[in-house]
C-alpha cells in the first residue's frame, strides 16, 4: 500500500511533456482551383441582365492549432470570375474583365488529432471580398457605344462575405501537408455600381440587392512550420515508470500480477519488455503475471520505450514459497449396479451405488449419462429409456468424501433394438365385380421386443372394417363413370393394413383389388309389327339399318339380341303361291320366332339394302305371347295399317325387342331362352323386302 502511494505522488510532481506540444506552431500553404458563381443559383446569378463567368481561383492561407482538434486560420484568395451583360431587347452580351479577392478568418473543427496523418475539418467564417474591373474593362465600358448602354462607370464593389464548407488534410511527412478544400462563398449582389433597370433600349443593368453565391474546389500544399523536435534536457523526455504489485509472499503454483505504470500521454503506444531473474518474457503490455514455479526470491524487471522519449526500467523483487506436500487421502471403494442392464424402448432401469466408508461417513455424489450432468446428487439414479436410440448407455457416477480420495465408477445400461412390427397378407392382388365384397387376410407379427401390435386398415376407396382374421373391403362405394356404360370399367383399390406397436414403430402390407363395372345392355326402341305379319316395315328397317347397325360397327365385340313377341291373337299369314311371289322363307308356326328371324335378316344379308353384321354376333329369343317387359315402340309404329283407319293399340305389342350388349354385359333377361341366330335359316331369307 505504501509502495502504491509513493507511485501515484511521483507522478504528480514530475513535470510533462506532451509529445505533440511541437505541432502547435503555424502552418502556411498555398492553394488554386475552381470558382463557379453560377453552379448554386443566387438573385444575382437567375438575373437576365447579367452573370459571372466561371473561372479560376488561387491564394495562401495560414493556420494555427491550438488544441488536438480545433485551430483557426486566415487566407487570402483570387479570383478570375469576368462579368456578361446582356443588353435589354437585343441578341449576345457585352464581356467585360473582372477579379476577385477575398479575405477570410475561420475556426477549425477536425476530426482526427493533430498527429494524425490524415485529417478531415470542417469551417465556417467571415471576411470581406470586392469585385474589380480590370482597366481594360473600365476603359472598354467607358467607349460611346458601351456608355450610351449604360455600362459606364464600371466600378469596383466592395462587401462583407461569408464561407463554410471543409475538407482534408494529409500529413505526408513532418513538413510537408496536402489538403483538398471545398467551400460555399456568400455575399451581396455585386453590382459594380451599375443601374439597376435599363436606361434606354438596348441597355444593360443589374439588379439591386440579392446575394451572389460561388462554389469554391481547391487543392493545395503547405509546409508545417512547427513540426520539428525541440531541444531539452534528456532528463525531461525519460518516461516515468513504476511497478505495482502485492508484496505478499506467492504460494507455491499460483500467480502474482505485476502492473506498469508511466506517465505517458493516452495517444501513445508504449512497448514493454518482461524478465524474471534475466530471462525474456512473452509478455509485451502493461500488465504481466507471474507464475509461482520457482522457490525463494524473483526478480521481475520492465523495460518500456516510445517514440520521441528515453526509454526507463523497473524491478520489483517477490517471494514464492516452497511447495508444500499435500496428504495422500484413503481410497474409497465404490461399486455400481444397474438393475436391469438390458431395457426395452421406453422402460426404465435402477442405478444404485454403495460404498466400503464407514456410516456416517457424508459422502457427495454427481452423476453422468453419456458424459453429460444429470440433476441426481444421491446414491441412487432412474434411467429412462424414453427418446433413447438403441445402444449402449454410460452411467457414471463420482463420489467425494473428507479424508478420502475420489472415486469414479459407471455401468452400461443396453437399450434393445425394438425393430419393427411387420404385416404381411396372402391376397397381395385380386378382382370383384363393383358391389361385391372381397376377404382380404393380413397377418401382423411383433418386433424382437414383443411390444402389443394394433392394426387398422383403411382404402383408397370403398370401405374396409377389420375382421378376427384380417379385414373385409366393401366396393360399393367406389364411384365409376355412369355416363360411360357401355363399355367395361376398371379402377384399381389400395387397401393398406398398417400394424403399429406400442413404440410408434409401424409396418404396412398393401392389397390391390380391381373393381370391374361391367358394361350395361342397352335397349333400343321396339320394332313393331302389323296383325299377323312377320314384314320388317319401312320404320323398322330405319332403326335397324340406321340406329342398331352403326352402334355394332363401332363396338365389334357387342351383340345384339333380339327378342321376339306376339299377340294373343296374332296368327301366320300364309304364304302365297304364284309364279310371281317371291322365294319361300322356312316354315315357321309361331309369329314371334319369324319376326326376329326377318329382323336378323335385315342387318346381317349383306345385300341390297342389307348390312352384312356377322351371324355369331347376333342372338335370338322367342317370347310368344308373353310380355315381361314394358313395350317401347318406334315413334312411326307399324306402317302396313290401311290408310284411314286408327291406330291399333295392340300394335306394341306385336314387336321384336332390340338389345345392343357390349362385351362382358349380362345378357338382358328377355323371358325366354337366348340362343345362337340360325344361320342357314337365316341366310335363306336374304334381304327381306
Amino acid at each position: 500500500m505504501n509502495r502504491t502511494i509513493l507511485v501515484i505522488a511521483a507522478f504528480a510532481t514530475a513535470p510533462v511533456f506532451p509529445q505533440d506540444a511541437y505541432k502547435k506552431l503555424p502552418d502556411l500553404g498555398v492553394y488554386g482551383g475552381l470558382q463557379d458563381w453560377g453552379l448554386w443559383k443566387s438573385r444575382f446569378s437567375n438575373n437576365p441582365g447579367s452573370d459571372l463567368v466561371k473561372g479560376g481561383t488561387l491564394g495562401v492561407r495560414a493556420g494555427w492549432d491550438l488544441t488536438r482538434r480545433w485551430g483557426f486560420e486566415a487566407g487570402y484568395g483570387y479570383g478570375v470570375n469576368n462579368l456578361r451583360l446582356f443588353p435589354q431587347g437585343f441578341p449576345g452580351s457585352l464581356a467585360f474583365g473582372a477579379r476577385n479577392h477575398h479575405l477570410a478568418l475561420n475556426p477549425l473543427l477536425h476530426l482526427n488529432a493533430t498527429d494524425s496523418a490524415i485529417r478531415p475539418f470542417v469551417t465556417a467564417g467571415f471576411g470581406a471580398i470586392w469585385f474589380d474591373p480590370t482597366g481594360e474593362a473600365r476603359a472598354q465600358a467607358a467607349s460611346p457605344a458601351n456608355a450610351a448602354r449604360g455600362a459606364a462607370p464600371l466600378n469596383m464593389k466592395f462587401g462583407p462575405a461569408f464561407n463554410w464548407g471543409g475538407g482534408v488534410k494529409v500529413n505526408a511527412s513532418r513538413l510537408l501537408q496536402f489538403r483538398l478544400d471545398a467551400r460555399n462563398i456568400l455575399s451581396p449582389n455585386p453590382h459594380f455600381i451599375l443601374p439597376d433597370a435599363p436606361v434606354a433600349p438596348g441597355g444593360v443593368f443589374i439588379a439591386p440587392k440579392g446575394v451572389a453565391s460561388a462554389l469554391q474546389l481547391t487543392g493545395g500544399v503547405g509546409l508545417r512550420l512547427g513540426n520539428r523536435e525541440s531541444a531539452g534536457p534528456a532528463r525531461s523526455r525519460t518516461i516515468k515508470l513504476a511497478l505495482n504489485a502485492d508484496p505478499a509472499p506467492i504460494p507455491h503454483g499460483t500467480t502474482r500480477n505485476v502492473q506498469a505504470i508511466t506517465d505517458l500521454p493516452p495517444a501513445h503506444s508504449p512497448k514493454f519488455v518482461w524478465s524474471v531473474n534475466g530471462v525474456t518474457m512473452d509478455t509485451t503490455g502493461p500488465d504481466f503475471a507471474l507464475r509461482g514455479d520457482r522457490t525463494g526470491q524473483n526478480r521481475v524487471c520492465a523495460n518500456v520505450t516510445a517514440a520521441g522519449y528515453n526509454a526507463a526500467s523497473e524491478c520489483i523483487d517477490l517471494t514464492v514459497l516452497a511447495a508444500v506436500e499435500p496428504t495422500k487421502p484413503k481410497s474409497l471403494g465404490l461399486t455400481v449396479t444397474a438393475n436391469p442392464a438390458t431395457v426395452n424402448p421406453g422402460q426404465s432401469s435402477n442405478v444404485s451405488v454403495s460404498t466400503d466408508a464407514p456410516a456416517g461417513t457424508v459422502l457427495n455424489y454427481g452423476w453422468t449419462l453419456n458424459n453429460e450432468k444429470v440433476p441426481e446428487t444421491g446414491p441412487n439414479y432412474t434411467f429412462s429409456s424414453v427418446g433413447r436410440p438403441p445402444g449402449s448407455n454410460k452411467v457414471c457416477v463420482s463420489a467425494t468424501a473428507a479424508g478420502y480420495a475420489g472415486r469414479t465408477e459407471c455401468a452400461d445400461i443396453v437399450v434393445r433394438d425394438c425393430g419393427k412390427p411387420s404385416i404381411s397378407t396372402t391376397a397381395a392382388s385380386g378382382e370383384i365385380f363393383a358391389g361385391e365384397r372381397a376377404s382380404l387376410p393380413f397377418t401382423a407379427r411383433p418386433g424382437p421386443c414383443g411390444l402389443p401390435v394394433t392394426v387398422s386398415y383403411s382404402a383408397t376407396e370403398g370401405t374396409v372394417t377389420a375382421t378376427q382374421t384380417g379385414a373385409t373391403f366393401d366396393s360399393s362405394s367406389v364411384a365409376f363413370d355412369m355416363a360411360a356404360r357401355s363399355r367395361l370399367q376398371r379402377k384399381t383399390v389400395t387397401v393398406t393394413a398398417t400394424a403399429r406397436d406400442s413404440m410408434g414403430n409401424t409396418a404396412t402390407a398393401e392389397s390391390r383389388i380391381v373393381v370391374k363395372l361391367a358394361p350395361a345392355a342397352q335397349r333400343l326402341d321396339d320394332i313393331v309389327f302389323s296383325a299377323r305379319s312377320s314384314r320388317v316395315n319401312n320404320c323398322a328397317k330405319r332403326l335397324l339399318i340406321d340406329v342398331l347397325v352403326p352402334k355394332l360397327q363401332q363396338d365389334p365385340t357387342a351383340k345384339v339380341v333380339l327378342v321376339g313377341h306376339t299377340d294373343d291373337s296374332d296368327r301366320p299369314v300364309a304364304a302365297r303361291r304364284g309364279k310371281k311371289s317371291r322365294r319361300r322363307a322356312p316354315a315357321v308356326t309361331q309369329l314371334d320366332r319369324a319376326r326376329v328371324f326377318n329382323a336378323a335378316a335385315v342387318i346381317s344379308a349383306g345385300t341390297g339394302i342389307c348390312p352384312s353384321i356377322e351371324l355369331d354376333r347376333i342372338k335370338l329369343s322367342y317370347a310368344g305371347s308373353s310380355q315381361i317387359s314394358k313395350p317401347m315402340p318406334a315413334l312411326c309404329g307399324g306402317s302396313t295399317r290401311p290408310r284411314g283407319k286408327g291406330r291399333d293399340p295392340r300394335e306394341k305389342y306385336r314387336r321384336v325387342e332390340v338389345w345392343l350388349v357390349p362385351d362382358g354385359s349380362p345378357m338382358p333377361a328377355a323371358g325366354a331362352v337366348i340362343r345362337d341366330a340360325p344361320a342357314a335359316s337365316i341366310r335363306a331369307l336374304k334381304c327381306p323386302k
